[in-house]
């Protein structure tokens, strides 16, 4: 699986299965909108962001799932 694939899974989440807003988690982790916006879209990997999904509730079952988009 393409490292950027965690990103756009993490995106599918968040909006399927809760209601955090991009700024919420940016504020939560300190970093900017932008930044979580660049991780959601594939653009760029960060381990950080990916384990703040997984902290709040993503099943690491469905980040690992193949062909899941």
């Amino acid at each position: 699986m393409d490292r950027t694939t965690y990103g756009k899974k993490c995106k599918r989440w968040r909006i399927t299965h809760t209601k955090f807003t991009q700024q919420q988690i940016a504020d939560a982790l300190g970093v900017t909108a932008a930044a979580i916006s660049h991780f959601e879209a594939g653009r760029t990997d960060n381990m950080y962001m990916l384990c703040w999904y997984l902290e709040n509730g993503m099943p690491l079952s469905s980040l690992l799932k193949e062909g899941d988009l």
